[in-house]
């Protein structure tokens, strides 16, 4: 018989989910920068910036997943780490910016 703790032990846990579907988000925010119209004459480099992160992203999502099936947690945790920090500095650099930057 199994229990809830031994079905969730190689499984998909909050950690797991959170940077899949954040993952997921950046990787479709740089597609749709990839695929934006733009007239800028930079736009070449810009590709080519965007086109290794892209294929960077996808590699940790399928490392996520294969930590995910393997049940390697110290990997799930490092993914998870290096995913969410980016979107934490933005929201602290946010509530900076908005409450306690003073004008001068």
């Amino acid at each position: 018989m199994t229990t809830a703790s031994d079905t969730n032990a190689n499984g998909w846990d909050w950690k797991a989910l959170c940077a899949a579907i954040m993952l997921a988000c950046y990787v479709g925010f740089a597609i749709w920068a990839l695929f934006s119209p733009s007239d800028d004459p930079q736009r070449g480099m810009a590709i080519g910036f965007i086109i290794p992160v892209v294929l960077i992203l996808i590699t940790l999502g399928l490392l996520l997943w294969r930590a995910v099936v393997r049940g390697r947690r110290w990997l799930v945790w490092t993914i998870f780490v290096i995913v969410v920090i980016p979107g934490l500095l933005q929201m602290s650099e946010i509530i900076y910016v908005t409450f306690f930057r003073t004008r001068g």
